[in-house]
């Protein structure tokens, strides 16, 4: 399993954002790798699932610490910009939340289809296919998103806030990201 997003204790910055989204970006990588290279057996399968649980609920987290803590601020203490707004960072977590929750439940529909024993089953080629086609626009939005923030929101923040208050917000941030690995046992 992909750990649990952290940004690094080092980093004192909003860029350690940024690192968070690519242990995310890898943790759906890593799913996808697994679903490619064994989810035609049913464990393999299953791995993949819990790979898939495991980056959901990394992206999860990760949502509520930008919902809760960063956009708010952004919007309060940040200059207006152009193509990076409150509304969009927002609307782009919600639309993810819907493509992850979808492919949560397709997963989890074919976990449940029985196999030619009786016993569990595992998707045939054509249906990883499917997934992972399924899945290209939920990686081509959360790639969009990163360039969005890694362009303006990021540094925006970074340009709002002096040192120490940066590292009180990134302590708080950080506690979600705690908190949530604790209560979603996948992800540890």
């Amino acid at each position: 399993m992909p750990p649990p997003p952290n940004p690094p204790a080092k980093s004192q910055g909003f860029d350690s954002i940024l690192l968070v989204h690519e242990q995310i970006h890898a943790g759906l990588e890593a799913h996808q790798c697994h679903l490619v290279k064994h989810g035609l057996s049913v464990y393999g399968f299953r791995a993949a699932c819990l790979l898939f649980q495991a980056f959901g609920d990394a992206l999860r987290a990760h949502i509520e610490v930008e919902n809760e803590v960063l956009i708010p601020l952004f919007a309060s203490e940040c200059p207006p910009q152009l193509g990076c707004t409150p509304e969009i960072l927002l609307a782009e977590h919600s639309k993810l939340l819907r493509l992850v929750d979808e492919m949560e439940a397709r997963l989890l529909e074919l976990q449940k289809m029985p196999g030619k024993s009786g016993g569990p089953s595992a998707p045939t080629a054509l249906e990883v296919v499917g997934l992972i086609e399924r899945q290209r626009m939920l990686k081509e939005v959360l790639e969009h998103h990163g360039i969005r923030e890694a362009a303006s929101f990021v540094p925006q923040l970074e340009l709002a806030f002096e040192k120490r208050r940066r590292i009180d917000l990134l302590a708080q941030c950080d506690a979600i990201h705690h908190r949530a690995a604790l209560l979603n046992p996948t992800r540890s």
